[in-house]
C-alpha cells in the first residue's frame, strides 16, 4: 500500500476523533519515527499522549481483533478475487499481485503444500496460483496480511468434513499443517476401520480429531473420486458409484460426497462418467 496515503488517512481520523491535537505534527512524529501504522480499530483515550497513541498504532498486535468476511464465488477467475481482497483490505490490486507472482512466496507455498506444484513457476502462467483460491466464505482478521489470506483459502474445513488436498498426502504431513495454526493444538488420524493412522496416505473416510483450546472436533476426510476410501481413484470406486446408481448399495456421509465429483449435492451418471474419464487419463478430478 501507499505509506504516506494511508499514514494521512490514519491520522486524519485520529484528528476526526479528536484524539490528536495537530495533523502536521502527528506526521512529523511518524517520520522520525520512521516505523509504519496499522490501520484497524483500537482502544484509544483522549488521555494518551500524541506519542503515546502513534506507539500503539505502530504494534499490530493492538488491533482488535475485527474481522471481515469475503466470499470467493466459485467459477470466478483468480483477477476478481484480487479485487475483492483489495476492495476490502489496504492493499491494491497491484500489491497482490506482486505477492501472488513473487518466486520466494511461491515456493514457500509449494515448501507448505504438497498439492502445489512446480508449474506454478512457469513464467509462461499469467496468474500462478489460479485454481489453487477454494470458492467458500472466509472470516479474515481486519489486520490480516496478503500471505495470511491466500494461506486461509487453500485448505477447506467446514463444520463435518475436511477437503482439498491432494492424493497420496502422508498422514504426518497433514497433521503438520493442521498443526501450523495452532501448534498447541493434539491432532489424531483414524482409518476407515477406527485404527488410528500416524503415517501412510490419506483416504475418504479417514477421521481427523483435533484438540484446542479445550475443544474437541472431528472431521472426516474427502477425496473426490477416492469413493472406497483406499486413497487412490481405481476401477473399485467407478463400481461403487455404479452399484450407487443402480440401488445395489447407498454412499453416505463423506463416501457420498467422494462420488459427486460434480459437488451438485447429488450423485448422477455424469459423476459416474467424470470417474470414469479420470481412470482413462482424459482428466483430472479436482479437489478444489
Amino acid at each position: 500500500m501507499n505509506y504516506d496515503v494511508e499514514m494521512n488517512k490514519i491520522i486524519s481520523e485520529l484528528k476526526k476523533k479528536d484524539l490528536i491535537r495537530s495533523e502536521f505534527f502527528s506526521k512529523v512524529i511518524v517520520k522520525l519515527k520512521n516505523k509504519e501504522l496499522y490501520a484497524g480499530t483500537y482502544k484509544l483515550s483522549k488521555d494518551l499522549s500524541t506519542n503515546e497513541i502513534i506507539s500503539m498504532l505502530e504494534d499490530q498486535n493492538n488491533v482488535e481483533n475485527e474481522s471481515i468476511k469475503i466470499t470467493f464465488v466459485e467459477g470466478k477467475r483468480l483477477s476478481t478475487y484480487v479485487k475483492q481482497i483489495s476492495d476490502n483490505f489496504p492493499y491494491t490490486e497491484e500489491e497482490i499481485n506482486n505477492k501472488l507472482s513473487d518466486k520466494d512466496y511461491l515456493n514457500k507455498l509449494m515448501n507448505k503444500y504438497s498439492f502445489i506444484t512446480e508449474d506454478i513457476l512457469d513464467e509462461k502462467i499469467y496468474y500462478p496460483l489460479e485454481g489453487y483460491l477454494y470458492p467458500d466464505t472466509y472470516e479474515f482478521k481486519k489486520n490480516s496480511t496478503i500471505e495470511e489470506i491466500i494461506d486461509k483459502a487453500k485448505l477447506t474445513i467446514d463444520d463435518t468434513y475436511i477437503s482439498g488436498i491432494t492424493f497420496g498426502l502422508g498422514t504426518d504431513t497433514l497433521t503438520n499443517q493442521l498443526l501450523e495454526f495452532n501448534p498447541f493444538a493434539v491432532v489424531q488420524v483414524k482409518n476407515n476401520q477406527d485404527v488410528v493412522k500416524t503415517t501412510g496416505a490419506l483416504g475418504t473416510g479417514d477421521k481427523i480429531t483435533i484438540t484446542s483450546n479445550k475443544e474437541t472436533k472431528t472431521f472426516e476426510l474427502v477425496l473426490y473420486g477416492d469413493v472406497n476410501g483406499d486413497g487412490v481413484i481405481t476401477n473399485l470406486d467407478l463400481l461403487r458409484v455404479q452399484r450407487h446408481l443402480w440401488g445395489d448399495i447407498v454412499l453416505t456421509g463423506a463416501h457420498f460426497k467422494a462420488a459427486d465429483v460434480y459437488k451438485d449435492g447429488k450423485i448422477t451418471n455424469l459423476d459416474l462418467l467424470r470417474v470414469q474419464r479420470h481412470i482413462w487419463k482424459d482428466i483430472i478430478i479436482s479437489q478444489n
